[in-house]
């Protein structure tokens, strides 16, 4: 769209007022959640409702980056304003980062999942203790990815969006992103599950033999 005539689009900022009224509602779902989590005192303790509060955590921030960005370019749009502003490369970074930790949190949970039910000897593993260290490690390695760009010119104004971001083509920084922030995360996740289903599905059919073989006796 172009924004470069004088006139205001009416739908343009329909559109911007409706994103923020979503991504606001958004918000105020995961904080819910995360407060229920919270004030609950069995919940605190359970290491799988920490690591979905992590989630809504993660989300949050990642919402309220979002939400911010919004109403400047709702503001700009307003105002028809098309420079950017001293903290746009650095909202793109913490996007960039909150998005990429609030992936790997359901590889967290899918891992969890994945030690309860094939090694639940493994008590050490499925502690609050460890997962909470997991938690700060993907928390410290989702703020790290990112902040190669922030001594780059990689990260730029992209004036149609009124936002700060690394250019949708094919180059080593996207791709690098792509990896770090969505595939990997995508693959363990997509690997964890996998093996749970197999893991199932032989336990199911050891079953199944052993039955047979007690009737058969």
């Amino acid at each position: 769209m172009n924004r470069t005539q004088s006139a205001i689009d009416p739908s343009l900022i329909v559109w911007n007022i409706s994103t923020i009224a979503l991504t606001t509602l958004a918000i105020g779902l995961a904080t819910l959640f995360l407060i229920t989590i919270l004030i609950d005192k069995k919940s605190k303790k359970i290491p799988i409702m920490v690591l979905v509060a992590n989630s809504c955590l993660s989300s949050i921030v990642f919402g309220i980056d979002m939400l911010v960005c919004f109403l400047i370019a709702l503001n700009n749009d307003l105002k028809e304003i098309r420079t950017e502003d001293s903290l746009c490369k650095f909202r793109a970074y913490v996007a960039y980062s909150a998005c990429g930790v609030f992936d790997y949190s359901f590889f967290i949970q899918a891992l969890y999942r994945y030690n309860t039910i094939i090694h639940p000897k493994r008590t050490n593993c499925q502690s609050l203790q460890n997962q909470l260290v997991i938690i700060v490690l993907t928390w410290i390695l989702g703020f790290l990815f990112p902040s190669v760009f922030l001594f780059t010119t990689e990260i730029v104004y992209n004036v149609d969006n009124q936002i700060c971001q690394i250019p949708l083509r094919v180059s080593i920084s996207t791709i690098y992103l792509s990896f770090c922030i969505y595939l990997i995360p995508l693959l363990l996740i997509t690997g964890m599950y996998l093996k749970l289903i197999r893991h199932v599905k032989h336990k199911r059919i050891r079953t199944i033999q052993t039955r047979k073989f007690i009737r058969a006796h």
